[in-house]
């Protein structure tokens, strides 16, 4: 293929060396090329009749036809008119047949079109323009561009006021299709790129898009495979209205204000899932969906506890579907604590004796708890990339509403490499899964050791410049959430832990967020009314001498 750089590719054809129907490809100067079995071959080889293709055509050799209803297709024979397709005979078949006319309004190719998708081509469609372009004037409101004929009548017959055409080779040779008519399309005000929905459609889109005139270019979205598919299931109005809503394209990531409407703006954000933890639910209204909400704390003061409560409540008082990536521990480790939870028995209790619960009592946990629950089987550290997939069929694959991620310093712990800049990208990768995907991330993380007076475990007040690793932890999470305890305190305040709101990007509001208390009776990390003890003073005996002064 490396003498035919500049050929242009004209359609999927049969291959006679292996028999595909389509995996050979017919370019505009007559050679082929099959993708099935890598065949190279040209016109000359091939008895097909397209090897008319490249000889000079005079009047005689042009197809002729008729007009006639596409009853199939759901085109009338008055639309095939208006656009000139018609239907005739070609190698004893009958064919479709879609003339091909250069800037000056002269005949140069035929697209015929056989049975079962079988194309051929008379003449040479690189001396021509877009198919149906000779039907109308240049300078219009709005030009509709196909993939395919069929759809550019498709769209003629639902609303014949508008100009429509199609590229002649399909998606593949979209681009060099409009360069060669570039002038015509752009003396439009508007135009309309009506491609299949599919990934090479909107690929096809998108480059073409970029190549014409800022501003002018919009891509219509449809929700059947293309607009012929519309007509024929009846959704003539759904078809009209995808042209008419078609969105302006701009460079990815630009949007343009114009696109945007009233109505979309006005959409509210859904209420966030309240929470049994009084003051934090206040300050932060409850956790929503696409946001990234970070739970950080010392060693062992019950992260990964305050993580399984808030996914146990969301399953079992909003029901919503709950993804546990929980990277210390096995899946079997992670289900036993959420049974633990569900019956107010401590996890270690249970994992010893596991009969110091009922049979009903199993059951009736597996069957709310554990059986709508999808967890991720992966003990340490995973590769950012391979933990992004997981997380993203969690969220879209298994449909789950949010995911528990303990923790976050875990997935780089055991890679190679610089472990911030490894951090930065997990989540900037983790920012953007919330944000495409809408699902709600709970992720846990560690704080570094720090030069404070007192540790962490010693109940030490953590900031955000605590956390470990990288800035993007605090730069890229929704909310940032401490939890603060003395794991050495005397008088029964051990098991309650200050929660401390660090980061509250939806409403601003941080500082002390409530309590939260251990009960080892239970294992459950409930909400605590609190009051620390007040210290005591000893009276100094001086005082009552300097009263009888």
């Amino acid at each position: 293929m490396d003498n035919h750089k500049e050929s242009e590719f004209v359609e999927h054809v049969a291959c006679e060396s292996c028999g595909s129907s389509d995996a050979n490809s017919l370019y505009n100067d007559g050679h082929t090329y099959c993708f099935a079995c890598n065949t190279r071959g040209s016109i000359e080889e091939s008895s097909s009749p397209s090897s008319n293709q490249t000889k000079p055509v005079s009047s005689g050799d042009w197809v002729k036809g008729t007009y006639q209803d596409l009853v199939k297709r759901k085109i009338s024979a008055a639309t095939c008119k208006a656009l000139g397709y018609k239907v005739g005979e070609y190698a004893g078949q009958v064919c479709h047949i879609a003339d091909v006319h250069d800037e000056h309004g002269n005949l140069v190719a035929q697209k015929v079109r056989l049975p079962g998708k079988d194309f051929r081509v008379v003449g040479d469609l690189s001396k021509g323009g877009l198919v149906f372009q000779n039907r109308f004037k240049s300078g219009g409101k709005r030009l509709v561009i196909c993939e395919g004929e069929i759809d550019a009548l498709s769209y003629a017959e639902v609303n014949p006021k508008w100009e429509v055409v199609s590229v002649p080779n399909g998606a593949q040779g979209a681009v060099k299709a409009i360069k060669r008519s570039l002038e015509f399309v752009e003396s439009f005000e508007e135009v309309v790129f009506l491609f299949d929905t599919d990934d090479a459609g909107y690929e096809a889109a998108r480059s073409c898009a970029e190549i014409i005139q800022i501003g002018k270019a919009k891509i219509a979205r449809l929700p059947l495979k293309d607009a012929n598919e519309m007509l024929v299931a009846g959704k003539i109005a759904e078809l009209k209205e995808a042209v008419w809503q078609a969105r302006s394209y701009s460079p990815e990531g630009i949007v343009m204000g114009r696109d945007l409407t009233v109505k979309l703006l006005q959409e509210q954000t859904p209420k966030g899932h309240a929470i049994p933890y009084t003051k934090l639910n206040r300050m932060i209204r409850g956790l929503r969906k696409r946001e990234l909400i970070m739970i950080c704390a010392g060693s062992g003061i019950g992260k990964s506890t305050l993580a399984r409560e808030m996914g146990y409540h969301l399953a079992t008082e909003h029901n919503a579907k709950m993804g546990y990536v929980m990277l210390e521990e096995s899946v079997t480790k992670t289900a036993q604590a959420l049974v633990a939870i569900d019956n107010n028995v401590p996890l270690g209790d249970l994992m010893e004796n596991t009969k110091c619960i009922t049979e009903d009592q199993w059951a009736n946990s597996y069957k709310h708890v554990i059986e709508p629950t999808s967890f991720y089987d992966s003990f340490g550290s995973s590769e950012v990339e391979k933990l992004i997939a997981k997380l993203r069929y969690l969220a879209v694959g298994l449909e789950c509403d949010f995911i528990v991620l303990d923790h976050v310093s875990m997935v780089v712990s055991g890679l190679d490499g610089d472990e911030r800049k490894t951090l930065d990208i997990l989540m900037t990768k983790l920012r953007q899964l919330v944000e495409n995907t809408g699902v709600g991330i709970i992720a846990i993380s560690h704080v570094r050791r720090g030069n404070k007076q007192k540790s962490f475990n010693e109940g030490e007040t953590i900031s955000l410049t605590d956390l470990r690793g990288s800035a993007s932890i605090e730069q890229l999470s929704d909310i940032v959430l401490a939890s603060e305890r003395d794991q050495q305190a005397e008088d029964g305040e051990s098991d309650i832990a200050q929660l401390r709101l660090l980061k509250n990007r939806p409403f601003g509001e941080v500082g002390p967020c409530g309590h939260v208390k251990y009960h080892t009776d239970t294992g459950r990390l409930l909400p605590h009314d609190f009051e620390p003890t007040e210290p005591t003073f000893q009276t100094d005996s001086i005082s009552d001498s300097v009263t009888d002064i």
